[in-house]
This record gives structure tokens, C-alpha cells and sequence, in this order.
């Protein structure tokens, strides 16, 4: 996945690590079977091994920084929610109407949408003069 490209890694983490993990299933079994089939030519097998096992690490590095967002998101939202609540039950309690629906409590977990820059954490994307956005860093 490039860095440009900032998609949300919660909904295909999953995929992508199991993917990974067949394909250097695979290709560990592959040697065994050079001798029945032919090997790509140009492959090097355990460096494409070391390869996938390393980004599988970097794939779990970025799912462990989705779910530590995802707590500090849970702990402030937890805050906001008991504030708010607090704040309809003192309005009962003064004998005034409470205006608006009830708040939701905050749900625990990463959102389908989390995301995680796997290249470089200090760059984001942003929106630039001209309309669009690009890969940025803020000064």
C-alpha cells in the first residue's frame, strides 16, 4: 500500500495478514516442491520470505496503533459522554425540559474507517490551495 494513499486499514487488516501468512506458507513449501515444478527464475525464496514476514510486522504494528487510538478516542468520548449525561440529569433535576435526544455512549473498538500511515507517521494528507490533497507534513 503506498503512502500516498491513506486507506482505512482497520476493514482489510484482517485480510491482508492472513494473505501474507499463505503466501509464506507457500512459499516455504515451495523448495520442497522445486524438484516436482520449476521456480520462478529470479526468486529468491528467502528473501521473499523475509520479505512478507516483515511486513506482516509492520501490519501489526499498524493494527496495535489503530487500537491505542482507538482507546484514547474511547476515554475522551467516554469523558464527553458523562459530561453530557451529567449535564441532562442536573437539567431534570432543576425542573427544565431537556432539549435534543439523548446522547449515545461512545462505542469501544476502532472505527471502520481507522487509519494508520505505514511509512512515515509524521506525514499526513492534507488539503492544499487549489482544491485536491496531498501527502504533507505540517511545519
Amino acid at each position: 500500500m503506498p503512502a500516498s494513499t491513506r486507506r482505512s486499514l482497520t476493514a482489510t487488516l484482517k485480510r491482508l495478514r492472513i494473505q501474507l501468512k499463505a503466501e509464506v506458507k507457500v512459499l516455504t513449501v515451495q523448495p520442497e516442491t522445486a524438484d516436482q515444478a520449476s521456480v520462478n527464475e529470479g526468486m529468491n525464496i528467502p528473501e521473499e520470505i523475509a520479505r512478507r514476514e516483515e511486513r506482516l510486522k509492520v501490519l501489526t504494528a499498524a493494527k496495535e496503533t489503530i487500537e491505542a487510538c482507538a482507546q484514547e478516542r474511547l476515554e475522551r468520548e467516554q469523558v464527553e459522554y458523562q459530561q453530557k449525561t451529567d449535564k441532562r440529569e442536573a437539567q431534570k433535576k432543576a425542573g427544565q425540559k431537556s432539549r435534543g435526544s439523548e446522547p449515545t455512549p461512545p462505542q469501544p473498538g476502532p472505527k471502520a474507517k481507522g487509519q494508520a500511515n505505514l511509512t512515515d507517521e509524521e506525514s499526513r494528507i492534507m488539503p492544499v490551495s487549489g482544491g485536491g490533497f496531498e501527502q504533507c507534513y505540517n511545519a
